[in-house]
């Protein structure tokens, strides 16, 4: 295959990156005290570079994250895949939070009926988590698994890329 067609063929940040806004459900992945991994799927909305969202501060997944901010959060298809490596930190900015929770009405307002108040929630036991992408990986199944991994600064923008077989991003 020519290298301007195996060029086309692999998913692009941008691609990437519209993947993550548009999504309707993330897996967050994190480590339990024990090592155990633990999985649940979320609603998140990308922002700056980073997953955000809400859970009860009682979860297991906010309580692993508090223990270890160490997570992955994935997508859930298996063909544009999109695959995030980053650290969680608690959003506690006010002005922040209510960003957050317009950008949580604006995406699932629709769907749920409600406005978001993080604010509020917050103060209630909510827990409103950001996963900051130190590393994000993505690939679409039909480009013959032909991936590509960005690692990204602190503004959330790609600072590098490594394009290779998906197989050796895994």
């Amino acid at each position: 295959m020519p290298s301007s067609q195996t060029e086309q063929q692999q998913i692009t940040f941008e691609e990437v990156s519209g993947l993550l806004a548009e999504a309707r459900n993330y897996w967050i992945c994190t480590l339990r005290p024990d090592s155990r991994p633990h999985a649940a799927p979320v609603w998140a909305v990308w922002r700056n570079g980073c997953v955000v969202f809400s859970s009860p501060a009682s979860t297991v997944k906010a309580r692993n994250l508090e223990a270890n901010a160490h997570a992955t959060v994935h997508l859930e298809s298996g063909d544009e895949v999109v695959i995030v490596d980053g650290r969680a930190t608690q959003v506690d900015d006010e002005e922040e939070l209510r960003a957050l929770g317009t950008a949580f009405t604006e995406k699932y307002g629709g769907v749920t009926g409600v406005a978001y108040d993080l604010v509020q929630a917050r103060s209630m036991g909510m827990a409103v988590i950001s996963v900051r992408a130190e590393v994000v990986r993505g690939w679409h199944a039909g480009a013959a698994f032909l991936a590509n991994r960005w690692t990204l600064g602190p503004d959330g923008l790609p600072v590098n890329r490594t394009s290779v077989s998906a197989a050796d991003l895994a």
